[in-house]
């Protein structure tokens, strides 16, 4: 898989704890559009498709599977 930055290890994270997009931003002072943007880098690069919620599903157990 390609490697995520740190930046988007710790959104991934926060993601795959079913934090929303707005919970995410605050968290790390960041714009709402910011987090999208990242969100969507980190599915693509990890290859995750479907609805949100499969993958925050996906997310959450390839981030388990990485520990």
């Amino acid at each position: 898989s390609a490697a995520l930055t740190a930046r988007e290890r710790e959104i991934a994270v926060l993601a795959a704890d079913r934090r929303s997009n707005r919970e995410i931003a605050e968290v790390l002072y960041l714009s709402e559009g910011s987090v999208k943007q990242y969100v969507k880098q980190i599915y693509a690069k990890l290859h995750i498709e479907g609805d949100t919620r499969t993958k925050r599903k996906r997310l959450s157990d390839l981030l388990e599977a990485n520990t």
